[in-house]
């Protein structure tokens, strides 16, 4: 990034945090003043094809402008109507429009998220930042089982494997949606069941993520999806250290306790390694649970 784009960048925080004026270079700066205003009316009359071919001074489409400035559906819908090609832009920080919804948050996702698969059906697949597809940063930020539905439904339709696509950490939806959102975890290992022995390149299956996830499930939910991922025959990736997974698991106060006493009673040979042992530990947590010690 330039040192100019840096200053425009400066000086636009700036202004919105009301310190300075804005800099203002063309109409598409004006229109990304209006969203900051909440002017959304008077936004939404400016929109012409001449204002949606022109960027603002960091480089930004009016499509990702009026994402970013929250504005309401009618004025994305206009946009995309009279400008669908903006469907394909990204955002300054890489990020597809799909992914931007989900970034802001934007309250109104579930009606805009059909107007850009309609005008870039293509998009499901499209990686933005850190290599995501947009299905796996709804999940990280938004996790939705209808919305889950919806994508998955938009990738099957232009025949994009979802389900298969990794992130630069290696990691699938499914190693994503263990930590987030169980509904989609086990909607996703039935419709592919298979897809809960991916690696990720820590050498990670959707299990593992799961045991050492610090993310907070119901006693029903989690022994539901503990089923569905975990295979006690299953060979782990060699390069991972079993009897360190187990450990890790173990001291994982964020795992429910059954599932712990589990993964001891069916890999006694991953204990003999431990000191002091696994069932000592787990008699230990018992004992803290009692005194209200909370779950370990």
């Amino acid at each position: 990034m330039s040192c100019e784009s840096q200053n425009h960048i400066s000086a636009w925080l700036a202004y919105e945090a009301g310190e300075e004026e804005p800099i203002v270079y063309n109409d598409a700066d004006r229109f990304r003043i209006l969203m900051v205003e909440t002017a959304f009316e008077e936004a939404e009359a400016t929109i012409t094809p001449e204002l949606c071919a022109l960027r603002n001074c960091d480089g930004r489409c009016v499509l990702e402008l009026a994402i970013n400035g929250c504005a309401p559906l009618s004025t994305i819908q206009r946009i995309i109507e009279i400008a669908p090609e903006l469907a394909r832009e990204k955002s300054c920080f890489g990020y597809t429009m799909l992914q931007e919804v989900f970034r802001i948050g934007h309250v109104e996702r579930d009606a805009i998220v059909p107007l850009l698969l309609a005008a870039y059906p293509d998009i499901v697949s499209v990686k933005g930042f850190c290599s995501e597809i947009p299905i796996y940063t709804m999940i990280r930020l938004f996790p939705e089982l209808e919305m889950f539905r919806v994508l998955h439904a938009a990738a099957e339709a232009i025949g994009f494997d979802d389900l298969s696509a990794r992130d630069i950490n290696g990691d699938t939806i499914l190693h994503l949606a263990v930590t987030k959102s169980l509904p989609i975890a086990i909607t996703i290992v039935q419709i592919r069941h298979e897809t809960r022995d991916a690696v990720n390149l820590r050498g990670l299956r959707p299990f593992h993520s799961f045991c050492l996830s610090e993310a907070e499930f119901s006693e029903s939910d989690s022994l539901n999806i503990f089923h569905h991922v975990y295979d006690k025959l299953a060979p782990s990736h060699p390069d991972l250290d079993d009897c360190d997974f187990i450990q890790r698991a173990i001291n994982n106060w964020h795992l429910h306790p059954v599932i712990k006493e589990w993964l001891v009673e069916d890999h006694p040979a991953w204990c003999e390694c431990a000191s002091p042992s696994f069932e000592q530990q787990l008699e230990d947590q018992r004992v803290m649970r009692v005194l209200g010690g909370g779950r370990l």
